[in-house]
């Protein structure tokens, strides 16, 4: 009588043990940009423009404005 093992030959555990540690690399490069494009826009929010007035297209002192349809 033949006794079947469950285990898979070593060359599939191979691959699966490659599949697996893709996905682990996979997890840990998306958590990582993730944390990079958090990091991006609230840099970008608190210090895009020296001026915060210039940020919001608001007029600098001593300036008229020349009408910007964006107001």
């Amino acid at each position: 009588m033949e006794i079947l093992s469950l285990r898979p030959p070593p060359f599939e555990r191979d691959e699966i043990k490659k599949a697996q540690r893709r996905r682990n690399y996979a997890s840990i490069s998306m958590s990582e940009s993730i944390i990079t494009n958090i990091a991006t826009m609230q840099r970008r929010r608190c210090c895009s423009f020296d001026s915060p007035g210039l940020a919001r297209n608001e007029p600098t002192l001593g300036k008229h404005s020349q009408g910007d349809s964006t107001l």
